[in-house]
C-alpha cells in the first residue's frame, strides 16, 4: 500500500490549525460533523473496512456501503482545519484536508480510492462547482483526482472560472494564482479534440504516440464552454508545479468536459469532468 502525500511537504503541514475568536471557551461553539462515502475507483462499488482518521480526532471504519461519520467533533472555536486521511491494503492511502465549520453536521464528501499498483487513473463526473468565495468547491486537486475548496491551495491543480462575468462561460485555468503566489501552476494542450464517454477511456495518447514534453502544453487555462451544454472536449494536462518541485516522474493526464448545468438545488452552475492521469511520465492513457 502506497501513501500519496506530497513529497515537497515537511510533518508539519499536516498540524491543524484551529481559528477562533479570542476569550471565547470552546463551550460556546456547537459541536460539527463530517461524513461521505468512499468507492473503488475502477468497480464504482463501495468500499467496506477502509479506516478513516480525523485529525485531531479518532478513527472509525466504513461500513458495507462505503458510509463513514464523525459525529461531535468539538471545535473550540467558529471553524478550523481538519485532514482527514483514509487506508485500505490494496489501495493508495488518501490524504484529504477539510474545513468545518462550528454546528453544521451537514459535511459531506464522496470520495475514490485506487487499487495500488496502477499506472493509469481514473475518475468519472467529478463535480467542479462555480466559484463564490475561497470555500467554493471550485477547484480540482488533478493529482488526487478530487475536487477540493479554492482555499486549499496546498493541493490546487486548477480552477474553474467565470470566463466573462455573465456566468454563463466557464473555462478552467492553472491552478496557481500570479497575485497571491499560492497554488499549482498546471498546463494545457490546446484542444485536442470531441470525445464521448467510451471514446475517452480508449484515447491513448496526448497528441500521438511517442514521447511529449513541456512545450506540448503552451496554455494557462483551457478553452471556454458554456452552460447547458455538454461540448465533449478533451484536454491534455501537465502538472509542471508539482513536477518543479518533486522532479522526475512528469505527471500527465485528461480532462473531459461531460456535463455544463445549472443546479437548481445548489442555485450555482456545476460543471462535471472526467479526469485521467498517468504518474509514471508516460503519455500512455488507455483504459483499456
Amino acid at each position: 500500500m502506497k501513501t500519496k502525500l506530497l513529497l515537497f511537504l515537511p510533518i508539519i503541514v499536516l498540524t491543524i490549525y484551529l481559528f477562533g475568536c479570542e476569550g471565547v471557551q470552546q463551550s460556546d461553539y456547537a459541536d460539527t460533523g463530517v461524513g461521505g462515502t468512499i468507492i473503488d475507483s475502477a468497480t464504482r462499488q463501495p468500499l467496506a473496512g477502509v479506516e478513516v482518521r480525523l485529525e485531531p480526532g479518532s478513527t472509525i471504519f466504513t461500513n458495507s456501503d462505503g458510509w463513514f461519520y464523525f459525529a461531535n467533533v468539538h471545535l473550540g472555536s467558529s471553524g478550523g482545519n481538519f485532514v482527514l486521511t483514509m487506508s485500505k491494503t490494496g489501495y493508495d492511502s488518501i490524504i484529504f484536508p477539510v474545513w468545518l465549520l462550528a454546528g453544521d453536521t451537514t459535511t459531506r464528501y464522496n470520495l475514490v480510492m485506487f487499487q495500488s499498483a496502477r499506472e493509469v487513473y481514473v475518475n468519472y463526473n467529478v463535480p467542479v462547482i462555480e466559484f463564490t468565495n475561497s470555500f467554493s468547491m471550485s477547484s480540482v486537486d488533478l493529482y488526487n483526482i478530487q475536487t477540493i475548496q479554492d482555499t486549499n491551495f496546498l493541493y490546487r491543480d486548477m480552477r474553474l472560472r467565470d470566463a466573462d462575468g455573465t456566468r454563463t462561460t466557464y473555462n478552467f485555468l492553472t491552478g496557481y494564482d500570479h497575485n497571491s503566489g499560492n497554488g499549482w501552476q498546471t498546463k494545457f494542450t490546446n484542444l485536442l479534440g470531441n470525445y464521448t464517454h467510451d471514446e475517452f477511456d480508449a484515447l491513448a495518447y496526448i497528441n500521438g504516440p511517442g514521447p511529449i514534453t513541456p512545450a506540448d502544453f503552451p496554455n494557462d487555462l483551457t478553452n471556454s464552454f458554456h452552460v447547458g451544454t455538454s461540448p465533449n472536449a478533451v484536454y491534455g494536462f501537465y502538472l509542471l508545479g508539482r513536477n518543479n518541485y518533486s522532479g522526475d516522474p512528469k505527471i500527465y493526464g485528461m480532462i473531459r468536459i461531460a456535463d455544463v448545468y445549472y443546479d437548481t438545488n445548489l442555485m450555482l452552475n456545476v460543471v462535471k469532468i472526467d479526469i485521467k492521469v498517468n504518474r509514471n511520465g508516460n503519455n500512455y492513457f488507455n483504459l483499456y
